[in-house]
């Protein structure tokens, strides 16, 4: 599981899983103008990122990029699944954060997320597995895909994310998004280390 260590927000366990700029929600940081700009002109590596993170545009990626602008990208996966194929980067989707003051709280609060998230993976992957998705959307029909490249389409733990969770931390240094190198392991609740689901 993964998560993010800023302030007073700590590190928990949390799902983990991608599918390379094929929607989601969540929001961003950093410039919004100049992200919307990039994603308008077409530089990859944003547009890339506006599509795995917004899935929508406008208010969800925290930045006015439009539809028309982020949806053509986030359509075409075969961009991703061919780097998924011939690198293996597989982005990181959603993360679960939990705050400090609660995990004082609730001591075991962030291995019972998991097993929670975990649960509810295992029932997905074995109707995704067995066909018994009904009426199975885009991203069904991805996350298959996926299991043919790679086997899980949703890793949760560190050790499967290993490759990706680094990529964020390089990158995250390189931009100064933050000031110091540190390891994966330092982002999350030392209970969680050694989940994997």
């Amino acid at each position: 599981m993964t998560s993010a260590a800023s302030g007073s927000a700590s590190a928990s366990s949390s799902a983990t899983g991608g599918y390379g700029g094929f929607g989601g929600s969540a929001g961003t940081a950093g410039n919004a103008t100049a992200t919307s700009a990039a994603v308008a002109t077409g530089d990859n590596s944003v547009s890339v990122l506006a599509s795995a993170v917004g899935g929508g545009g406008g208010s969800q990626t925290g930045f006015p990029a439009s539809e028309a602008q982020v949806a053509p990208r986030r359509r075409r996966p075969e961009a991703a699944l061919t780097a998924l194929a011939e690198c293996g980067h597989y982005p990181i989707n959603h993360t679960v954060v939990i705050k400090d003051d609660v995990l004082i709280a609730y001591p075991n609060l962030a291995e019972d997320a998991f097993a929670a998230f975990a649960e509810a993976k295992r029932g997905y992957i074995d109707r995704l597995k067995s066909g018994r998705i009904v009426n199975s959307t885009a991203v069904d029909k991805v996350y298959q895909r996926v299991m043919d490249i790679k086997g899980d389409p949703l890793p949760y733990g560190i050790e499967p994310n290993r490759q990706t969770l680094d990529d964020l931390i390089r990158h995250a240094r390189m931009q100064h998004i933050i000031t110091r190198p540190v390891t994966a392991e330092q982002l999350f609740v030392p209970s969680t280390l050694r989940l994997v689901a």
